[in-house]
Order: C-alpha cells, then sequence, then structure tokens
C-alpha cells in the first residue's frame, strides 16, 4: 500500500509519533482544505467545469455543473435557480483504480 507524503498524529499512533496517511484521507484533507471550493478561481486551480443544464433534485429544478478537478475526480453541483445556492453534491473519486461515489443532499429554509 502505497501512501502520499501526508502525516497525521493520532492516539493510535501515539503522541509522538506521525503515520502517513493513505490516499483516500489525503485527498479528502486537500479538497477540505480549499475553503472557497473547487469553484472558486477553478481555472488557477487547474479545475474544468462544465454547465449540463437543468435537473430535478427532489422534484425541483436545479441548475447542474460538472467539475473536473486537476487530479481527475469529479464533482457534480446542483443548484437552486433562485439563490445559486448548493442544493446536492456528488463526488466521484478515482482511488487505486476504482471508483469511490458519495453524494449529500443540503436542505434549504425556504425552497
Amino acid at each position: 500500500m502505497t501512501a502520499l507524503p501526508g502525516g497525521k498524529f493520532g492516539p493510535s499512533a501515539g503522541a509522538r509519533i506521525r503515520e502517513l496517511m493513505g490516499e483516500e484521507d489525503l485527498r479528502s484533507l486537500l479538497l477540505d482544505a480549499d475553503f472557497d471550493g473547487p469553484l472558486v478561481d477553478y481555472k488557477e486551480k487547474g479545475n474544468k467545469v462544465e454547465s449540463l443544464g437543468h435537473d430535478i433534485v427532489d422534484g425541483d429544478d436545479a441548475y447542474k455543473l460538472k467539475v473536473t478537478l486537476k487530479n481527475g475526480d469529479i464533482i457534480y453541483y446542483y443548484l437552486d435557480p433562485d439563490t445559486f445556492l448548493e442544493i446536492r453534491k456528488e463526488q466521484q473519486l478515482f482511488l487505486r483504480g476504482s471508483v469511490q461515489n458519495s453524494r449529500s443532499t443540503l436542505d434549504l429554509i425556504s425552497r
């Protein structure tokens, strides 16, 4: 098992021993560390954004964007057409030759 050069100090490793992070943990950490998200300054970050038109999310209309990250991972954003706020996000992470899918749906108060 190869690990990218990231590390963590954890209770399983003891207080003074640094253990290497796995590829999945490091990718999640790097994605979360981008406070602005992959859409802000996407060209400078090496990301590609495509508009996929409209889609339906829980019976409501939504704009659908496809963001291909610099590392090849794909994120689909579904945006509320009135507020442009994110209402759903689907991720496809390519790890060690397999695809890992995840989905999160946000509930807007005034939809």
